[in-house]
C-alpha cells in the first residue's frame, strides 16, 4: 500500500511539472541598506548589506555580454561598460533550464530534501545568465583570500544562489566568496562543425566551461576592488560543478587564474569519466538529432529559435568534451603529462552518493547479480564475492555502495592520485554525518562546508542537532583555512584546535572521515578500486573523436 501511494504521489508530481517560473528577481538581502560604490572595469557598482551589516553583498554583476542572438553558442565576450552606478541588490536569472511548478518544488523539497523550499525554486531562468555574486566582509579590508564557487546541476541546470552554498557565512570570516552562473544544457554544451568553423579558436562543445573561465578572468581583474587578493584564488564546486573544477584544473586556458581547488562529489580526471563527459562526435550526433526534430539545417536557423523551444532538449547535453581548445586532451591525459594547474587540492565524497540515483531501480536479491553483471561485465563474480547480498535490503545497500564507488568515489581516488603524482598537496575526505535532512546523500555535505546548516527560526532546524553545528564549524573552518593557505589544518573560526587532517600524499590509503566524529580512516573502497581499475583497463577509449563513455 505504501509503495502504491508513493508511486501515485510521484506520478501526480510529474503531471504538474511545467516550464513555468516567476519573472521576479530574488533579493540578495531583506535590508535596504546600500554599500559604498565599488569601481570595476565596467563602472561603479553598489551592493547591499546583510541583515547584521557585517557582510556586503553584490548580486547580479555581469561578467560578459549576454549570449543572445548572434552570441548564442559563441565564446563569451567582454561585458559592456555602464555609465550609471549599477545597483547589485538582486540575483540575476539562472541559466536557461527546464523548471518545475511550485507544486512539484514543494513536494520535492518537503519529501526528498526535508526542506521548506529554496529561494531559487521559482527564480527566473534566461539565456541572459552570465552574472556573478560577491559576498565580502564589510569595511575596507585588503588582500583577502577569494573562493569562487561553481554550482552543480548535471550541467543542465542549477543556480549560483542556492541557499546551501550561500556565501554570507564564510564572508564573516575574512573570505571573499564569489558564486558564478554559466550556460548549461543545450545552450552550454552543444557541438557542431559549423560552430567550430565560425569560431576564431575552432572550438565547439564547451561554452559553459568558457563562461567559467571568463568569470575567473573577471575575478582576477576586478576582485582587488572588493578587497580580494587576485593571487590567492581558490575554485570550488559540487557534483557537476566539481566536474568543472577538475576540468579547469586541466585546461590551459585557466592556468594562472587560480591556485587551489576544492571538488566534492564528482571528477572527470579518470581514464573514462563516468558522467558529465562525452566524445565530441557524440555531442555532434546529439545536435544533429535535435536539429532534425526541430526541422532546421543550420546554425543561423538554430539561433533564430526561441530559447523556450530549445530548452526542452537541454537534458540531452549534460557533458563537456575534448574540443582541442578548452580541453586539448582528456583531463586524465593532461594530468599524466604534468600540465594541471592547481598547487593544492581538497576533495572527497559522501557515504551514500548513489542512493538518489538508484532509488527507482528494481533491486532485490534476484536482480542484484544481473545489475552488477550489466554494470561490470566480466568482473561481476569478483564484485559479488566482495559485496554479497542475501535479501532485498542488503541488495539495495550493496548496490548503493557499488554505484557510489563507480560513479563518484573512484573518480576522486584517481584525481587525487594523478594530482599527487604531480606534487600537488592533496587532502581527501569521506562524509558520513547523518541527519533528518539530506544526510549523507549526494550534496549533503554542502550545508556544513559553507556554514549553512539551518538554524532557528528556520523550520528546517528541527532536522539538526548540536552535533551538526559542531561539524559545521569544523568543516567550514577546514574549507576557509584551505582557501587562505592551501592547508585545512589549524584553528577553527572559534580559535579552537581542529582535528588534524593529514596530507593524503603521506599515506595514500588514509582519508579524513567527516561525521559524528572527525577522524582518520582507511579509504573504504580500496579493494574495489583494484577491480574498477582492471575493468577500466579492458574498455579502452578509442580516439578523441569517437570515444563515448556511455
Amino acid at each position: 500500500m505504501k509503495k502504491f501511494l508513493f508511486s501515485s504521489l510521484i506520478g501526480f508530481c510529474v503531471i504538474f511539472v511545467s516550464c513555468t517560473s516567476t519573472t521576479e528577481l530574488v533579493k540578495a538581502s531583506e535590508t535596504s541598506s546600500y554599500t559604498e560604490p565599488v569601481v570595476v572595469e565596467q563602472g561603479a557598482v553598489v551592493g547591499v548589506y546583510s541583515a547584521d551589516n557585517q557582510v556586503e553583498i553584490f548580486a547580479g554583476i555581469p561578467y560578459a555580454k549576454p549570449p543572445l542572438g548572434e552570441l548564442r553558442w559563441r565564446e563569451p565576450q567582454d561585458g559592456a561598460k555602464w555609465d550609471e552606478t549599477l545597483i547589485a541588490d538582486k540575483f540575476a536569472p539562472m541559466s536557461m533550464q527546464k523548471q518545475s511548478s511550485r507544486f512539484f518544488n514543494w513536494l520535492w523539497n518537503t519529501f526528498a530534501m526535508h526542506s521548506r523550499g529554496d529561494r531559487s525554486d521559482l527564480a527566473p531562468a534566461s539565456e541572459d545568465c552570465l552574472y556573478l555574486n560577491i559576498w565580502k566582509p564589510a569595511g575596507d579590508k585588503k588582500n583577502l583570500p577569494v573562493l569562487v564557487y561553481i554550482h552543480g546541476g548535471s550541467l543542465v541546470g542549477g543556480s549560483s544562489f542556492f541557499s546551501a552554498f550561500d556565501g554570507e557565512s564564510m564572508a564573516h570570516h575574512d573570505i571573499i566568496r564569489v558564486n558564478i552562473d554559466y550556460r548549461t544544457g543545450i545552450f552550454g554544451f552543444i557541438a557542431m562543425d559549423e560552430l567550430a568553423e565560425e569560431s576564431p579558436n575552432l572550438t565547439t562543445g564547451n561554452y559553459g566551461l568558457l563562461d567559467q573561465i571568463k568569470a575567473l578572468e573577471w575575478v582576477k581583474e576586478n576582485i582587488a576592488a572588493f578587497g580580494g587578493d587576485p593571487e590567492n584564488i581558490t575554485i570550488a564546486g559540487e557534483s557537476a560543478g566539481s566536474s568543472c573544477v577538475s576540468a579547469l584544473c586541466a585546461s590551459p586556458l585557466a592556468k594562472g587564474l587560480f591556485t587551489k581547488a576544492i571538488g566534492t562529489s564528482s571528477s572527470v580526471v579518470r581514464q573514462i569519466p563516468p558522467h558529465t563527459f562525452y566524445s565530441l562526435n557524440e555531442l555532434r550526433q546529439k545536435t544533429k538529432r535535435v536539429m532534425v526534430d526541430l526541422e532546421v539545417t543550420s546554425v543561423q536557423e538554430m539561433r533564430k529559435l526561441p530559447a523556450k523551444k530549445l530548452v526542452k532538449y537541454t537534458r540531452n547535453f549534460n557533458g563537456m568534451t575534448v574540443d582541442g581548445y578548452v580541453l586539448p586532451d582528456y583531463p586524465w591525459d593532461i594530468y599524466k603529462a604534468g600540465k594541471n594547474n592547481e598547487v593544492a587540492l581538497l576533495n572527497g565524497f559522501n557515504e551514500h552518493e548513489g542512493f538518489a540515483f538508484t532509488f527507482f531501480e528494481k533491486i532485490n536479491a534476484k536482480t542484484y547479480p544481473k545489475l552488477v553483471e550489466k554494470a561490470f561485465p566480466g568482473f561481476s563474480e569478483q564484485i559479488l564475492q566482495m559485496y554479497p547480498a542475501k535479501d532485498k535490503k542488503e541488495a539495495k545497500l550493496q548496490y548503493d555502495k557499488l554505484f557510489t564507488a563507480n560513479a563518484f568515489s573512484f573518480s576522486h581516488y584517481t584525481w587525487s592520485n594523478a594530482a599527487m603524482d604531480n606534487g600537488v598537496k592533496t587532502y581527501e575526505y569521506y562524509f558520513t554525518k547523518s541527519n533528518k535532512g539530506v544526510g549523507t546523500n549526494h550534496s549533503g555535505e554542502m550545508i556544513y562546508s559553507y556554514g549553512n546548516v539551518p538554524k532557528e527560526p528556520n523550520k528546517d532546524a528541527k532536522n539538526y542537532d548540536e552535533t551538526d553545528y559542531v561539524l559545521e564549524t569544523q568543516m567550514m573552518s577546514y574549507w576557509i583555512n584551505f582557501a587562505k593557505t592551501g592547508n585545512p589544518n589549524g584553528l577553527d573560526v572559534n580559535a579552537e584546535k581542529l582535528p588534524e587532517w593529514p596530507l593524503l600524499n603521506d599515506d595514500r590509503t588514509k582519508v579524513l572521515e567527516l561525521g559524528s566524529e572527525v577522524k582518520v580512516i582507511e579509504e573504504p573502497y580500496l579493494e574495489l578500486y583494484k577491480i574498477l581499475q582492471a575493468y577500466s583497463d579492458t574498455l579502452g577509449r578509442g580516439s578523441n573523436k569517437d570515444w563515448d563513455p556511455r
